[in-house]
């Protein structure tokens, strides 16, 4: 399962002839005037649910906000999720509890969720990177400044030691002008390097898939869901002169905004020149004729509750319906992804949720539509060596996850003891209820 690839000159001339005449470079795509308005899928997925009319769902958009419904029913999700979604199994803990001290596990639980429910009302520290392309003299100067003068090192689990992260009195809110942190050192030495283009901000969680994909420079290299363009900066900085990046989108308005991010970036000519940017339904998109891509990179929409440090809009708003809704098309995108990728290469899927029904269910699902069409043993799913990103702290993927969508009853909550038994597995709260739909365990998670 591992074809010999063509010489890569011949093959990287055919590969952007054949770009090319796909007419979907970012000049004619974004300019053309009375093209079809894309649909907003993460917008349509919050709405579901919400009423079938554009003012009904406004209205309860608002009464939801207001009640502080989203809060209340994703505390309600996750504390009642599988075993390793969020709390650690009796199990994962080394069998110290036994499985009949109901007490002791009720209360091991809450303490786990407790601290993960604390976790997320910190704030987000500051995480940025020297940028590849940094001239070598420069990085070592950077990193020489960051070590002495600033007291940071790089996270323990970046082999590239480019990676750095602050301290949580150093977050977006404190370094902007007006904050308390605006003057100090740290923060005049992000924003002297961010002009320069000497460093890159980006989340932590948001580099990851590049490190664990380990590019190589003359790989060719599709990000089917690129903008907002972080993910396609860190792979157009490893690109030779025969490596090519294409980052896709299906917005063309976000496809402007990827573009300019790239024109802040400062980035070398000789980088931009390998980069071809396309503009289609990830889903959807077109076959190359030539060949496949080495890599693929299919961070797809998501419900985003992974980034509620950052996004104070999310908890407000949570729903499992909006999973619930973007599991068809992340699943679909997926698929497309997997069968644009070539023989023996590596697709990369990545979300900024919790929600297995986002990431094991889709991954799941993907891999049994792949084996419906190509036979079993078509995919693999490839384990994290040790050599990728060491002393990082993970866990293995679950099998096994709640399916769950609310409704409306109008009932006080109701104590565990005084639910019938037939409701078992219902989550009460004022005013509505989590029913967990269904409970699966797919044969191809691993």
């Amino acid at each position: 399962m591992n074809p010999t690839p063509p010489p890569a000159g011949d093959f990287t001339d055919d590969f952007l002839s054949a770009m090319v005449a796909m007419g979907q470079n970012l000049e004619t795509t974004t300019k053309k005037k009375n093209s079809k308005k894309r649909p907003n899928s993460l917008r349509n997925a919050h709405s579901a649910g919400m009423g079938k009319t554009v003012s009904e769902r406004k209205a309860n958009e608002l009464w939801f906000r207001k009640a502080n419904y989203g809060s209340i029913l994703f505390e309600s999700y996750y504390k009642n999720q599988s075993p390793n979604v969020i709390v650690n199994s009796v199990e994962e803990e080394g069998g110290k509890m036994s499985k009949n001290n109901k007490k002791a596990i009720k209360k091991f639980k809450l303490k786990q969720f407790q601290s993960f429910m604390d976790s997320l009302s910190r704030p987000l520290p500051i995480a940025f990177r020297i940028r590849q392309t940094t001239p070598a003299p420069i990085s070592s100067f950077l990193k020489s400044e960051l070590s002495a003068s600033l007291n940071l090192t790089p996270v323990p689990y970046d082999h590239t030691q480019t990676i750095y992260q602050t301290s949580e009195n150093f977050n977006k809110a404190s370094i902007r002008r007006g904050g308390p942190e605006y003057d100090h050192p740290v923060a005049e030495f992000i924003r002297d390097n961010l002009t320069k283009g000497y460093i890159a901000r980006q989340e932590i969680v948001s580099m990851i898939p590049y490190l664990t994909m380990s590019p190589s420079s003359t790989e060719t290299i599709l990000d089917l869901c690129a903008s907002p363009g972080s993910k396609t900066q860190q792979l157009l900085e490893n690109t030779t002169t025969t490596g090519i990046i294409v980052a896709n989108d299906v917005h063309p308005g976000r496809l402007s905004s990827l573009n300019d991010a790239l024109k802040r970036a400062n980035l070398p000519k000789e980088v931009m020149e390998n980069l071809i940017i396309t503009n289609h339904d990830g889903s959807k998109f077109p076959p190359i004729k030539i060949s496949n891509f080495d890599k693929v990179l299919v961070d797809v929409p998501c419900s985003g509750d992974g980034t509620i440090r950052k996004d104070s809009s999310i908890l407000p708003r949570w729903s499992p319906t909006t999973s619930n809704a973007l599991h068809p098309l992340q699943c679909s995108i997926g698929l497309r992804g997997l069968e644009l990728t070539e023989v023996g290469g590596i697709m990369c899927y990545s979300t900024c949720t919790f929600n297995p029904v986002e990431d094991e269910a889709v991954v799941a699902e993907i891999i049994r539509r792949a084996e419906v069409k190509a036979g079993k043993g078509c995919v693999t799913v490839e384990e994290w060596g040790g050599d990728i990103l060491p002393g990082m702290v993970k866990r293995s993927g679950v099998c096994d996850w709640r399916v769950a969508d609310f409704v409306e009853t109008g009932e006080e909550e109701e104590e565990e003891e005084d639910v019938p038994e037939e409701s078992k597995g219902e989550v009460r709260n004022t005013r509505f209820t989590i029913i967990i739909l269904l409970s699966t365990a797919p044969r191809t998670c691993t």
